[in-house]
């Protein structure tokens, strides 16, 4: 079996919904993987190249069965697949690649969801740097491991470090091409930084640009960009532009609505935010 064998059998049970064969299917793959490379180190007529290849077979079962423990919240389980993971890669003299980096990402993403957060950004540390180094589009994932760095410390309260770390991953961005949907991501979380600063016009500059991004780059149907209006809305709210930030928030409860329907939090936030400027308006 190799790699494209492995994720088309992975690719079926989840079309066929056989989601309880994919754990077993994973780990069975996994064990005929390091059976083979066993076999192949007793062989004469083993070669680095057929056992390189196979390996590729573990490292992609150990970052799957991350993925679904860390999904399921067995994150525990999750740990000891990455760990094998990168001695494998190790051992092919694969570090410093782009499957090293992504390997390193799952990890920290994994971390952060367990909350073993400093851990968490230790790696996601290691993961930008290996993925910048890799160059080429692989830098859109550097940019995505700085934007979830910035997540944790706006956890923290540490609003200067969040800001630093996604001007980084704007810093990425700026040298790639086709990347506008990705800076207004970035862009609306900056704008969400300083909302909960007070920072009115800081948050009005960087939703607008989300928003335009947005909408400039045919990206009204990406998820964030209600999240976009609703950084344009609060950030006019707090500037007493109450009319514009209705208008903000009626386009983000529509979208919200049409993807993800009425019952949703989401969705009752935005209402609320609707409420509390028609109140506004109606006092002036």
């Amino acid at each position: 079996m190799n790699v494209k064998d492995f994720y088309d059998g992975l690719d079926r049970i989840f079309a066929a919904k056989r989601m309880s064969e994919a754990e077993g299917y994973m780990i069975e793959a996994l064990k005929e993987s390091e059976k083979r490379d066993e076999m192949l180190k007793e062989s004469e007529r083993g070669d680095d190249s057929v056992q390189g290849a196979d390996l590729d077979v573990a490292v992609a079962a150990c970052n799957e069965l991350g993925g679904l423990y860390r999904v399921t919240s067995r994150y525990d389980e999750a740990f000891p697949y990455y760990e094998k993971a990168l001695e494998y890669i190790d051992k092919m003299g694969q570090k410093g690649s782009e499957g090293h980096g992504v390997t390193v990402l799952n990890y920290a993403t994994t971390l952060d969801a367990s909350g073993k957060t400093n851990d968490a950004l230790k790696m996601y540390e290691k993961a930008a740097d290996i993925l910048r180094k890799c160059g080429g589009d692989v830098r859109f994932q550097a940019a995505t491991v700085r934007n979830n760095i910035s997540s944790i410390y706006h956890r923290k309260g540490d609003y200067k470090t969040a800001i630093e770390q996604l001007k980084r991953a704007l810093g990425i961005l700026e040298e790639l091409s086709y990347s506008e949907i990705e800076k207004a991501i970035t862009y609306c979380n900056l704008a969400g930084i300083y909302v909960e600063m007070n920072s009115a016009d800081e948050a009005w500059m960087w939703a607008e640009r989300a928003v335009k991004g947005f909408e400039d780059s045919g990206g009204e149907d990406d998820v964030h960009y209600p999240a976009a209006l609703c950084a344009l809305g609060n950030a006019a709210y707090f500037k007493g532009e109450y009319e514009q930030a209705l208008e903000a928030f009626t386009k983000a409860a529509e979208l919200t609505e049409r993807d993800f329907g009425r019952d949703t939090d989401a969705y009752r936030t935005i209402s609320e935010n609707m409420r509390i400027c028609q109140g506004k308006i109606d006092e002036i």
